[in-house]
């Protein structure tokens, strides 16, 4: 768990999660700079898990950098990247791939901003989003098998949707 003491005790200037699971909270957001490196296009897919999402909702696919600020994935976008996915992926593919392209991402992006000239750009305030939550993807537990994971993308894509669309209903 970050905190001020983790934060003093190492002296730490700059925060950079990557999967972090946890809110980081708000008087840590503005004693230190955070940034997050986001596996969706923000301000899309906001939230856990936005690689799923952007399968399932049909949307663009990518990486951002993001300054975390105390909304979910809401920060000024330091730096994005498009991913563009070959017919045959699979959700595993699919995701491998995405890793990859956070890392390059990173390391692109880190001199500049370590040096304090990355640009800051705000997201686009009217595109309003609603965040993904864990308990929103709950009815796609189910899928998250290796004999899915491993499955033509458009397969799961079409289970997902019916599963959703089931869920919505009861």
């Amino acid at each position: 768990m970050i905190d001020r003491k983790l934060i003093n005790k190492n002296n730490i200037d700059i925060i950079v999660c990557f999967g972090y699971p946890n809110i980081i909270p708000k008087k840590i957001i503005k004693s230190v700079t955070c940034i997050n490196i986001h596996g969706g296009i923000l301000p899309f897919n906001r939230g856990p898990n936005p690689h799923l999402w952007a399968w399932v909702n049909g949307l663009k696919h990518g990486v951002s950098i993001h300054y975390i600020d105390d909304g979910v994935d809401t920060g000024d976008i330091i730096e994005t990247s498009d991913i563009l996915f070959d017919s045959n992926e699979t959700l595993k593919s699919s995701f491998d791939k995405l890793i990859d392209e956070c890392e390059n991402l990173f390391s692109k992006t880190w001199p500049t901003f370590r040096s304090g000239n990355s640009k800051r750009n705000a997201q686009h305030p009217d595109i309003n989003v609603q965040a993904h939550t864990l308990k929103s993807q709950e009815p796609l537990s189910q899928l998250f098998t290796e004999e899915w994971q491993h499955k033509p993308i458009s397969e799961f894509v079409k289970e997902a949707k019916g599963i959703l669309r089931k869920s919505e209903k009861s």
